[in-house]
């Protein structure tokens, strides 16, 4: 093959990992970094350019040409970093004045280094960036559906307003939290049944995978919670400026079911803007877990018994509930009445409500952990009975 390129003009592709191997046969060196050309040179100036810097980290911040580098290694007060370009002539005094390291990179070090400088937590994990298309469209549908929605609500109202002459005030129903919640327990079951597959089919790391999922699952969350609170506050301001009217705003809640008036009026200050921005949040956590979770047994279990578990056991219960309800209708009320008084006892006591949300939410993701840590790929899933 060299013999042959020795006597005629062509490109000769080595697809390697072993830079080593291959690096007495290159003449020119390009590496690029996400998109960028950091280095485009012959290789000897390369290898002129290339070094390892290492101290005690009071010295080398002396040094202008580290100023905007991050160590490789960091050893108590010792400091390694790899720098690739010219060194100046104040830092080559420093450097051997302050009796600093310097050594020579080789060529495979410094498309390593190079490519390791700077990485986010994003580039670290792949699977962050394998799971960002899907909880993007679920973002998208959700902001979506909520302006829609919200929307018809507020122009429902601006409608119904202008054709009366009275001052009383505009009752507006927001539906935005019962809609996060929705999204995001489909999003946790479907990130689980569809996507783990796939990802841990590129490279194995479940543990990563989870850890990508989780901090997609913070990201999601929150982003809900926070357009959800934003988009009625601001449909609240636009109904009030259109028609000069009073706005009660009521988000779904068992509070606002019942109340007295059968409607819950908020006192949409910032204080409230926080507090049920925290509230949506962790319950859009919870919610997303819980998918998790049950997406997780469904990945695991074979397909007859997933139709037992979430179809034939939800409709038996069903049945025996409304068999017991026509045999014994007093009893069935009065379990339904304190099965109400105990959710609004919990609605009406933020710190009990939140206690309990956390606690589901950590059972939730360590069962769905337990059933997807030694899960295998897609045509071996449903193992476990």
């Amino acid at each position: 093959m060299l013999d042959s390129y020795m006597h005629d003009n062509r490109t000769i592709i080595i697809s390697t990992h072993l830079i080593n191997e291959v690096e007495e046969l290159l003449e020119k060196v390009v590496i690029i970094k996400d998109g960028e050309v950091k280095v485009d040179d012959y290789i000897d100036e390369v290898r002129e350019k290339s070094y390892y810097i290492s101290g005690k980290k009071e010295d080398l911040d002396r040094l202008s040409i580290l100023k905007d580098e991050t160590p490789i290694k960091v050893f108590g007060s010792n400091v390694t970093y790899s720098y690739y370009e010219d060194l100046n002539e104040e830092d080559l005094v420093l450097i051997e004045d302050l009796n600093i390291d310097i050594d020579k990179m080789s060529l495979q070090d410094l498309f390593i280094n190079m490519n390791k400088k700077g990485r986010s937590y994003m580039n670290k994990n792949p699977y962050f960036n394998f799971l960002k298309k899907d909880f993007r469209q679920i973002t998208s549908i959700f902001i979506v559906m909520i302006v829609v929605n919200i929307g018809t609500t507020a122009i429902s109202n601006i409608y119904s307003s202008l054709q009366s002459y009275d001052n009383e005030p505009i009752r507006f129903f927001s539906q935005a939290g019962s809609m996060g919640v929705m999204i995001c327990f489909i999003c946790g079951i479907m990130i689980t049944l569809k996507n783990f597959s796939g990802a841990i089919g590129i490279k194995g790391d479940r543990v990563g995978y989870i850890k990508a999922f989780v901090m997609w699952s913070l990201i999601i969350s929150l982003v809900v919670a926070l357009f959800g609170t934003a988009i009625e506050l601001g449909y609240k301001i636009l109904i009030e400026s259109i028609t000069n009217k009073e706005v009660l705003l009521r988000s779904n809640s068992i509070r606002g079911y019942t109340s007295d008036v059968g409607f819950n009026i908020i006192n949409t200050n910032f204080t409230w803007f926080l507090k049920s921005i925290f509230n949506r949040f962790m319950t859009n956590l919870t919610l997303m877990y819980t998918g998790y979770m049950l997406g997780a047994i469904g990945y695991r279990l074979k397909p007859i018994y997933n139709i037992i578990l979430f179809i034939i056991t939800p409709v038996t219960f069903i049945a025996f509930i409304v068999n017991m309800a026509i045999k014994n209708e007093d009893f069935i009320m009065e379990i339904g009445m304190k099965f109400i008084d105990a959710v609004v006892f919990i609605c009406e006591n933020p710190m009990v409500s939140i206690l309990i949300k956390l606690v589901f939410m950590i059972f939730a993701f360590i069962v769905g952990t337990r059933f997807l840590i030694k899960a295998s790929t897609n045509e071996y899933a449903h193992d476990l009975i």
